[in-house]
């Protein structure tokens, strides 16, 4: 009995994985229009990607538990198990003997509702603190009174979430239940990496890291030495060297809105001052690609984005050789 309960609860478990799936695939082409919209920025697109990823290894890995929990079955009842559990047997059951008060004290289901409260609060600090206005374009025409001249006046609004030094971002990671085999380390990321053995990630997706990591050419060689072979990395981040529209475009955000707004909302203005001085003196794509080839990587290739991105915004990846 508890092998069968064991297996249709595998199932169960595939079916919900499978769903969600689904949905997550739904998201991303939701994101996908959004972006060509110009509704939403490219970010959104890859976290929706992202959370298709894991959902299919979801997907993967209870499909992976559903045919262990079959196999273990049918070694027990001596036959093989070629279709789908009686799911429906669950429901047709009934309760024996009298139903016993549960105290919810110490329970693993008031753990689980106070870890869901616990994320839904970090979720709220962190929308407020990324809260910006959307794109706004506006004009009207202002009287001058010293001169009695009218003069158009043109205002535009720019959503840019730089208004956030992350602590919202780490409360909700950390008030977050990660799955079995999850860690969250919040860590300088050349020393995390050095303490890794060779050949034992997957991959790496470092969005905005290498601009701000002081020794760039070491923290790439660990990023190569810990890939397995075949694993990939990616870099998503701002440049601008290259490209004078793209450093005239960035220059005008950063002092026409980012550094006031800073002001205005009494924000880090050191920190967005150190933004865009950062992003100016960053290196070029050409230089990244360098990086990554000169750690060993291979398939270095490179991509930016449409709109007023373009040749501001930027994504390179590599593999590691076979």
């Amino acid at each position: 009995t508890q092998l069968y309960i064991e297996g249709a609860a595998a199932e169960r478990r595939l079916v919900t994985a499978r769903e969600q799936a689904g949905i997550a695939r739904e998201a991303l082409r939701a994101a996908g229009v959004r972006v060509q919209a110009g509704r939403a920025s490219p970010l959104e697109q890859q976290r929706a990607d992202v959370l298709r990823i894991n959902a299919e290894a979801a997907v993967e890995r209870g499909q992976r538990l559903a045919d262990v929990a079959h196999a273990n079955l049918a070694l027990r009842i001596g036959q093989p198990i070629t279709g789908p559990l009686d799911l429906i047997w669950f429901d047709r059951v009934e309760g024996y003997g009298p139903v016993l008060p549960t105290e919810p004290a110490g329970t693993l289901a008031l753990a689980a509702a106070q870890v869901d409260v616990a994320t839904a609060e970090a979720q709220v600090q962190l929308a407020r603190s990324q809260r910006v206005p959307d794109v706004t374009l506006s004009a009207s025409a202002r009287r001058l009174e010293a001169t009695n001249d009218v003069a158009a006046v043109f205002g535009v609004s720019i959503p840019f979430p730089v208004f956030n030094n992350g602590s919202a971002a780490v409360a909700q990671a950390r008030a977050k239940s990660w799955p079995a085999g999850v860690e969250l380390v919040v860590s300088d990321a050349v020393t995390y990496l050095e303490e890794l053995p060779d050949d034992s990630v997957d991959g790496i997706l470092a969005c905005y890291l290498l601009r701000n990591v002081p020794d760039r050419e070491r923290l790439v060689r660990e990023m190569a030495r810990v890939l397995r072979p075949g694993g990939g990395v990616v870099i998503h981040d701002y440049s601008v060297q290259g490209s004078t529209r793209a450093k005239a475009i960035w220059a005008t955000i950063c002092h026409g809105v980012i550094i006031p707004l800073a002001v205005v909302k009494r924000s880090d203005v050191p920190l967005h001052r150190y933004l865009y001085t950062s992003v100016r003196d960053f290196d070029s794509v050409a230089r990244i690609c360098e990086r990554l080839l000169g750690a060993g990587l291979v398939d270095v290739r490179h991509r930016t984005y449409r709109g007023w991105q373009r040749d501001l915004i930027h994504t390179v990846g590599g593999s590691a050789p076979l």
